[in-house]
């Protein structure tokens, strides 16, 4: 397998382009347009595509088995029983309520106060009877 500058067919495709609207511009000739826009166009369809990838220390190539190993990738990140998260740097943020605050915010409200906040915000919209 060949692994070459991955950057000399987009070095390439640039100069061309560069030159081809050099060219339109000076003769405003519609060939030169026409070849001009077809060399942006190629440009832009080779920056769109992904033309391999590197899993470990393999590279994967077309399309197909591309679309495989990205599939796989995100299962594999987003698959339970895998914690992605670095707890240890909570740590490092700085506490700004009390454990005691925390807990009242994070408990589960009462049937009470579910009816009394639904319904203040029913009378903030109309009137209502008594029996809510």
């Amino acid at each position: 397998m060949k692994i070459g500058n991955i950057f000399e067919k987009s070095q390439q495709l640039e100069k061309e382009a560069e030159q081809s609207e050099e060219k339109y511009m000076k003769s405003m000739d519609p060939i030169d347009r026409i070849n001009m826009n077809r060399i942006k166009a190629e440009l832009i369809t080779h920056h769109k595509h992904i033309h391999r990838i590197k899993v470990d220390e393999n590279w994967i190539e077309g399309d197909d088995n591309i679309g495989i190993a990205a599939v796989e990738f995100y299962h594999d990140l987003f698959s339970e029983g895998k914690n992605m998260v670095d707890n240890s740097l909570l740590d490092l943020i700085p506490n700004c309520i009390s454990e005691q605050d925390n807990q009242i915010l994070i408990r589960d409200p009462t049937t009470e106060e579910i009816k009394q906040a639904v319904k203040q915000n029913i009378e903030a919209r109309c009137r209502l009877p008594e029996e809510l």
